[in-house]
């Protein structure tokens, strides 16, 4: 009876699972986009230290990154070269039971979450929960997250034998929660307390105690984040392992790309290739490369440089939508910015009839997604219950928020926020997109110099390498040429990405920014797990900056590569066994 009810259980959570949200060609629907996942590599970060305490993060206690692609075919972890495939997880010493998958917006995490869930497996229950709906205003057991909440259709004895079969087996359940940076609480003050499972707890302290493994001990708990959130969690509920989601490879972005672009994808491969090399690195991000697609496939090469012009691009495109006609789209932009700003100072993702205000959810639904709300619980059945709100994408709230910052926030608000947003954390996406913005476009003057006074001072007085560096770069990316100069001289002299997975995007970036360095610095980018490509990417790079600062003829490239560990040049070890070879 109870093996039947976790069954009829897995069935009915299964169909309940959403489908991804992307950006496609009315004759392509979001079912028949290729089979593809970034490539993930260990990320073991500050262990042994209390965040709290850390002037600086700096992780420790290295190891070289182990390739992981969540496939039942390929490796998930590798040890002593010996695979172990997803279904064998559960199986792991119990060190291994509580993984993180970080990485930053839009590579993946979430899909990656979905395919983890729907991988076909014999000896494991799956349970998939995301972040953003665990609001419950009421203190809950873990049978009411599970399994009551989880499939409300089932009768209450197939809930009660699947719930007792749960905690017969723990050692075959797998609990993945998706986006903890959109957590409406955190676990940041919290520490584990004794309880058993059918004592109500608040949502945090559940989540907590489950993560310290006062529950389910042998389960296998998975979180995704953005990796500054995972940061801000207690020692004692870190995860046991860490994985970062990179970019997707050369050859996995070109089967998404030319499903997503069609017939033109051969002309807009050339294409973007060609002239706009900046928005083609950014193509091995999954979610830019949709956007990216759409807004070039309906726009084309008029003025996309940038990631700031693509969305822009592909929000003037509601205009069109049969959701807006007769809606004038420009008075859409405060309103909707206005709520996507105080829901990131709020540090929420999920809205409530209220905060949308006059606006009717139908002329935005094609960014706004609707869910009900019932008892604490949000249900995707419309009209049952309360209404809440979410974007799309947590990206598409940013630049919503960034748009309103930009023009319609009053000049003394955005003088005490500003300070906050050039800090990055929480606020990394919106400052990236006020790059655009404000040091792209120039014609909000008084905003764009406070901007850029800020973001100098940041740049200035931080000590900034690793994930940090790189989303400072990539913001670089957003601003006019002629920006992007005069901020590349308060650049570190020392590039340090020691320990830190560079993705094809980042590497595009790098390479794009080391040519307007006006002098030497030292790279480093030891156990960066680069590729062939990063590497190529990277050294082509390099070798612009050596003739930017040098007058004297240029050397082989390989014979740069030869030097780079010398002192007053630059370091680029991938390892020590690499460094001993050249």
């Amino acid at each position: 009876m109870k093996l039947i009810a976790i069954k009829k259980h897995q069935e009915e959570h299964m169909k309940s699972l959403p489908e991804s949200v992307v950006f496609y060609d009315e004759a392509l629907k979001p079912n028949q986009l290729p089979d593809v996942h970034p490539g993930m590599y260990m990320y073991k970060a500050y262990e042994g230290e209390d965040p709290k305490i850390k002037k600086a993060y700096q992780p420790i206690n290295w190891r070289l990154p182990e390739e992981f692609i969540p496939s039942t075919r390929q490796n998930f972890f590798t040890t002593a070269n010996q695979p172990v495939y997803f279904d064998q997880i559960l199986r792991l010493t119990s060190r291994k039971k509580f993984i993180a998958l970080v990485g930053p917006p839009g590579s993946g995490k979430t899909t990656l979450s979905k395919q983890l869930v729907k991988l076909k497996t014999n000896q494991s229950a799956k349970f998939l929960l995301r972040f953003m709906d665990l609001n419950y205003e009421q203190p809950l057991a873990c049978k009411k997250l599970f399994v009551d909440f989880l499939c409300p259709a089932l009768d209450d004895e197939t809930k009660e034998n699947a719930f007792q079969w749960m905690i017969e087996n723990q050692e075959k359940c797998v609990f993945v929660f998706d986006g903890y940076d959109q957590a409406i609480w955190s676990l940041k003050n919290m520490t584990p307390v004794n309880a058993g499972y059918d004592t109500p707890l608040p949502i945090d302290q559940l989540v907590a105690n489950l993560c310290c493994k006062k529950f389910f001990k042998e389960s296998l708990l998975i979180f995704t984040s953005r990796l500054q959130s995972i940061l801000k969690i207690p020692s004692q509920l870190r995860p046991d392992v860490t994985v970062y989601v990179n970019d997707l490879s050369t050859e996995d972005m070109k089967k998404l790309f030319r499903a997503l672009a069609g017939d033109k994808a051969d002309e807009l491969w050339e294409t973007l290739s060609t002239k706009t090399p900046q928005l083609f690195g950014l193509c091995h991000n999954p979610l830019l490369l949709q956007f990216i697609v759409f807004a070039v496939l309906h726009q084309g090469f008029n003025k996309e440089r940038t990631v700031t012009e693509v969305f822009r691009t592909v929000l003037e495109q509601l205009r069109y939508s049969e959701h807006a006609r007769n809606v004038d789209i420009a008075k859409l932009w405060e309103p909707i910015g206005k709520m996507a700003y105080e829901g990131i100072l709020e540090e929420t993702v999920v809205f409530t009839r209220e905060n949308l205000g006059h606006l009717d959810a139908t002329v935005v639904q094609d960014i706004i997604i609707v869910f009900a709300h019932k008892v604490g619980f949000p249900s995707q059945r419309l009209f049952d219950g309360d209404q809440l709100f979410y974007f799309s994408h947590q990206m598409l709230q940013e630049v919503f928020a960034a748009k309103y910052i930009c023009e319609f926030m009053p000049d003394e608000e955005f003088h005490k926020i500003i300070p906050k947003v050039t800090k990055g954390g929480h606020w990394s996406m919106v400052r990236r997109f006020l790059c655009g913005l404000l040091l792209g476009d120039k014609t909000k003057r008084s905003k764009m110099v406070l901007f850029r006074q800020s973001l100098i001072e940041f740049m200035t007085t931080n000590l900034l390498f690793g994930s940090e560096l790189i989303d400072l770069l990539t913001d670089l990316q957003e601003c006019s040429d002629d920006e992007k100069d005069f901020l590349a001289s308060y650049l570190p002299v020392v590039f340090n990405f020691g320990n830190t997975p560079i993705s094809s995007s980042a590497a595009h970036t790098l390479a794009e920014i080391l040519p307007r360095l006006n002098q030497p610095v030292e790279l480093s980018l030891h156990n960066c797990n680069q590729s062939a490509d990063t590497l190529r990417f990277i050294c082509g790079g390099i070798i612009l900056h050596l003739m930017a600062i040098n007058d004297g003829p240029l050397l082989p490239p390989y014979l740069y590569l030869a030097t780079f560990a010398r002192p007053k040049t630059m370091i680029a070890d991938r390892n020590e066994t690499a460094k001993n070879r050249r």
